[in-house]
């Protein structure tokens, strides 16, 4: 299914961003020109390239030999079927100019394997959009990411949960705060940790109605999520009908939720891996109506206890737990054909 395509550790390279000298035929856009010479390919000048049909570019017909691309300072977008069909393609090289990237713009591209972008993880997140979204097939998923500008996203993220931090930050799972921070410590919500689920799966759209007796208080940035949430099965609410959105989610409630959508995700879970887990010292304090769950994610690997062996069900789940739990999701999922 999907290739993770970002590594742990993220990597400072320089780019070097060299100019081909072959002519060109037909323009890449209406202010942008492409050149081949050999394996590499060019593009350069100022604003979006065209959308391409598949095998559509000009330099289709030369395009299994391309195992560079190279997009220079000054390109904003990248179209449709760009670099579709580079079989050969191996690196891109993306300016800091970069604003958007179509779904396909790499698709049936299975060699690729690095993006080199010339700015910082921040500015890749802040300015680099997908038409469809994080979780849509654009090609990338394959490819790590690697950035000329080193630096951390974040002023507080240190220790044990920095890089799955970093990687779901960079997947567009979760997101900082404007100050700078990711504050790792703060308590999730329950309708935070869904829209953390809703971002996983790159926020598609759900026209479910939200009939919960507390409808109102799910907050307008929540809405699109928790009605995904409903359309899934991920979210059912309580017995008096109500989500609760703002009441802190538990450890137990953070499996249960992420069950479901491994669930749906994965067409069902293996009964091998509903036995149940009981290797948590604390495995009795688990309500049976997460049982199930609590086992599912032990046995994927997906949720972990303490250092003391206890798994914590009524534990308030942290940002830090909560990145750590997605990105673990994101790797399971990953290796499913």
């Amino acid at each position: 299914m999907m290739k993770r395509r970002i590594p742990s550790l993220l990597l400072a390279l320089s780019l070097l961003l060299t100019a081909g000298a072959a002519a060109d035929n037909d323009d890449a856009g209406e202010s942008v020109s492409w050149e081949l010479d050999g394996e590499v390919l060019t593009l350069e000048g100022s604003g979006e390239t065209y959308d391409f049909e598949p095998g559509g570019a000009p330099w289709s017909a030369a395009r299994q030999g391309v195992e560079r691309a190279v997009v220079r300072e000054g390109v904003t977008v990248l179209g449709e079927n760009v670099f579709s069909g580079c079989g050969g393609l191996r690196s891109a090289e993306l300016p800091v100019s970069l604003r958007g990237i179509s779904d396909s713009a790499f698709a049936d591209c299975p060699a690729l394997e690095s993006i080199y972008y010339a700015g910082s993880l921040r500015q890749w997140r802040e300015n680099v959009s997908f038409s469809g979204g994080v979780g849509k097939d654009n090609g990338l998923r394959s490819a790590r990411l690697y950035f000329a500008d080193p630096s951390d996203p974040f002023s507080d993220v240190q220790g044990w949960y920095h890089d799955s931090v970093v990687s779901c930050y960079a997947l567009g799972i979760v997101n900082g705060h404007t100050d700078g921070s990711f504050k790792p410590n703060d308590e999730v919500t329950r309708a935070q940790f869904v829209a953390m689920l809703y971002n996983l799966c790159g926020c598609p759209r759900s026209s479910c109605d939200l009939h919960f007796a507390d409808a109102d208080q799910i907050a307008g940035c929540y809405a699109a999520a928790v009605r995904f949430g409903v359309s899934t099965g991920v979210i059912a609410g309580y017995e008096d009908n109500t989500f609760r959105p703002n009441e802190e989610i538990s450890r137990a409630q953070m499996a249960a939720f992420a069950c479901r959508l491994m669930d749906v995700l994965m067409g069902g879970i293996d009964p091998q891996l509903k036995r149940e887990n009981v290797r948590f010292s604390d495995s009795a304090r688990v309500l049976p109506c997460y049982r199930e769950a609590v086992s599912v994610m032990a046995n994927l690997g997906i949720i972990n206890g303490y250092p003391d062996g206890s798994f914590g069900p009524d534990n308030t789940a942290t940002r830090a737990e909560s990145a750590t739990v997605l990105l673990k999701m994101y790797d399971v999922l990953s290796q499913i054909d």
